[in-house]
């Protein structure tokens, strides 16, 4: 579960962000991001599309 916390905490968009997240920040995850390719992308792909659907807040007017 740490690459979909990563995936959520990070708002990554592409498998790109979250090897160089990986690299910078996390590199005992990298070695799994990279064999872990389809997994990776699935979670981002899902991510990205949850978070397209939820409805844009409106700004707050006080």
């Amino acid at each position: 579960m740490s690459i979909v916390n990563l995936v959520a905490e990070n708002d990554i968009r592409g498998y790109y962000d979250l090897l160089k997240l990986c690299e910078q920040e996390h590199p005992d995850l990298l070695d799994y991001a990279t064999r872990q390719t389809v997994f990776c992308r699935e979670v981002i792909w899902s991510y990205w599309h949850a978070s397209s659907d939820k409805p844009k807040k409106e700004p707050d007017h006080d």
